[in-house]
Formats: C-alpha cells, structure tokens, sequence
C-alpha cells in the first residue's frame, strides 16, 4: 500500500508540474511584477514604463517624401535623426524601444521646404505608443 501511495503522489506530483505553465500563478516560479526588469505579458508602457519600452508611428499622409525625423527629450536640444531611409509619402515607419518619458518631435521633408513639429508628447500615455501623422496641410515653412 506503501509502495501505491508514493507513486500516486509522485504522479498528483507531476500532472500539476505538466499544468504549470505560467509562474504567476504560483505554481513555484517566481512572479512577474511591475520592475523584474521583463515587460511582461500583462504590462505595458503606460503600465510599467519601468519595464516596458514605447514605440512612435509616424505615419507620412503629406504629398511629399520625409527624410529627417528629430526625436529628444521634453526641455532638452533637438535629438538626432531616426531615419535610415526617407519615409515615402503614404507611407508609416514605427520607431520601437523608446524609453517611456516625454518627447517631443520634428519632421522635415525631402527637400527641406516643409516640416512638422510636435507639442510635448507622454509616449507611455498610450499602450502601442504614440501616432504621428503628417499631412500636407498641417506642415509649415521651416524656420
């Protein structure tokens, strides 16, 4: 009898290690928690800007080819450009790994006769990230 009841629990034993699948729900491995450094399945930039990063969707629906996007920090000097390649008009690029905060942005087309330039944007405010659309009549004559 002995001998059935170690290997009955050994068997209970290994069904709930084979049902385990996700440790957050405390089959044994540690929790995920807003700050164990994973953006986790449940988290977020708006979340858990600690651990997750945000993305910025620039989507070009302006008559003209954008080939310089300005991204920096809220009080800080123009950032660097983060274009490889011109964005075609009707066209979308989605810059990823932004680390949450806010920003603001400037855009400026192929030829330099136009651009955009954001107000302070909170890229944690939103679950995907912020959309930036340009569109002809809401460019300006760079300064």
């Amino acid at each position: 009898m002995t001998r059935f009841r170690s290997l009955a629990l050994a068997l209970a034993f290994a069904f709930e290690l084979a049902a385990c699948v996700d440790p957050t729900d405390g089959c044994g491995g540690a929790p995920h928690f807003c700050g164990d450094g994973a953006c986790n399945s449940d988290e977020n930039a708006s979340t858990c800007p600690d651990d997750c990063d945000a993305s910025l969707t620039i989507e070009n629906d302006s008559t003209w080819p954008v080939s310089t996007v300005y991204v920096w920090p809220c009080g800080s000097d123009t950032g660097s450009n983060q274009l490889s390649a011109p964005i075609a008009a009707g066209a979308e690029i989605t810059v990823e790994d932004i680390t949450s905060g806010c920003y603001s942005f400037r855009a400026i087309n192929s030829d330099a006769t136009e651009s955009w330039e954001s107000d302070e944007q909170q890229l944690a405010a939103l679950q995907r990230g912020w959309t930036w659309t340009l569109t002809t009549s809401n460019a300006r004559t760079p300064s």
